[in-house]
């Protein structure tokens, strides 16, 4: 019996002409590898992109084309940042969730999703090395904590 009940992969770049971003890659092909091992019954892959580009919906072709069947793929394309994430998540599949993302947002997901489950466990994959992406998460999880102490007050 898989001992969680969904595994979630945040969306990442899908380039204009349809690829994925390598750091998405990493996300799903760990996602597929741990789904392969029995972790979880299924994946949910999520994300809106700029531009309308529905990183959900990448994402499942990229996993179908990796041998996941497409049954155990749930697709979630409305959320444009991990907290939609987390929440239009949340509409799909309920319990204990194994979240697939980059190294440097894996606090901010465990704290996030962890608003939406009852149990998170979140593994982290090389992201990109770009310190743009890196300082922009550092913002958020600055965000993160002054709007969860000013409704803790």
């Amino acid at each position: 019996m898989a001992e969680f009940d969904a595994i979630i992969v945040p969306g990442a770049r899908v380039y204009a002409d349809g690829s994925l971003s390598p750091t998405f890659r990493r996300r799903l092909d760990r996602a597929a590898e741990r789904h392969a091992e029995g972790l979880a019954p299924v994946l949910v892959v999520s994300g809106l992109g700029p531009g309308g580009v529905s990183e959900g919906r990448a994402g499942a072709a990229y996993l179908e084309q990796r041998g996941v069947p497409l049954q155990a793929v749930l697709v979630e394309d409305r959320a444009a940042n991990t907290g939609e994430n987390a929440r239009f998540s949340a509409v799909l599949v309920q319990g204990h969730v194994w979240v697939v993302t980059c190294d440097f947002h894996v606090r901010r997901c465990r704290w996030v999703f962890a608003e939406h489950f009852e149990r998170v466990e979140v593994e982290g994959v090389q992201g990109t090395r770009w310190l743009r992406p890196r300082l922009r998460e550092s913002v958020s999880v600055i965000r993160y904590l002054l709007r969860s102490a000013s409704t803790a007050s």
